[in-house]
């Protein structure tokens, strides 16, 4: 039976995420479509079905403009302020660079992940002869003794840039934050930001005012590599030029 009432869930989706406000557009479209789906979706299921559908999606689609961050402009003006003291605020990692390191160490460890990942692979094609491509790579990959031989990042303090979908913003995370690792975290990972201080146009994060609540937009998280590569090139010294062709750097 198709549920004609979605005021409970909009109620709970304001409760759970005050700031930005949810695309009423957005939300109704959402329903529609999981209820069509399902016809016999209960409300519970139907809540649980809409909270993952907006931590998949951008928020530029999911929410209004001008409901979530600060436009960058005011920063200035917010110094030492303290943002989001009554309600938490929903925003999306955009990028993920670690700065308590230096970039020669984080290039050599991601020189040695490609290269174990690569060993990892080919034991899993060994393991199964019929795997065709990733995709059947991907399959295996919660095979826990492969996994434990790709080295993480070092891990000393993370640079992030955070949006809402409109405005983003530089963040760092003043305080080790669970969920947030370099290599590990996808872009378009969702956070909630309560009672957050900012500093110089920077966000201070700390587990007392961040939530991670984790997954992924897809067309963001599939340029994370080339994003990181560019980052550590430049923080070496060197420029990449963006052709997807292209290989040649200049210093």
């Amino acid at each position: 039976m198709v549920l004609t009432n979605l005021n409970p869930v909009r109620n709970w989706i304001r409760r759970e995420y005050p700031r930005p406000e949810i695309n009423p557009e957005w939300l109704q479209g959402c329903c529609t479509a999981l209820q069509e789906n399902d016809p016999n979706i209960n409300t519970r299921d139907l809540i649980h079905s809409v909270d993952l559908q907006l931590l998949l999606s951008s928020l530029s689609d999911s929410c209004l403009p001008q409901t979530g961050l600060p436009a960058p402009e005011l920063l200035e003006d917010l110094h030492g302020e303290m943002l989001f003291q009554k309600d938490y605020c929903l925003v999306m990692v955009m990028s993920i660079m670690e700065i308590g390191h230096s970039a020669f160490q984080l290039q050599t460890t991601m020189e040695n992940r490609k290269e174990a990942l690569s060993g990892v692979r080919r034991i899993r094609r060994i393991r199964n002869p019929q795997a065709d491509g990733d995709g059947a790579d991907e399959e295996e990959a919660e095979d826990d003794d492969d996994d434990e031989a790709i080295p993480p990042y070092p891990r000393g303090m993370l640079r992030l840039e955070v949006s809402d979908g409109f405005h983003t913003l530089k963040a760092m995370e003043y305080q080790r934050i669970d969920g947030l690792t370099l290599g590990e975290t996808a872009l378009g990972s969702k956070i909630l930001l309560k009672g957050v201080q900012i500093r110089r146009g920077i966000l201070m994060l700390t587990p007392a005012n961040t939530v991670f609540k984790g997954q992924m937009v897809e067309e963001i998280e599939m340029h994370q590599g080339r994003l990181f590569q560019n980052a550590l090139l430049r923080a070496l010294g060197y420029v990449r030029c963006w052709s997807y062709h292209s290989t040649s750097l200049t210093s």
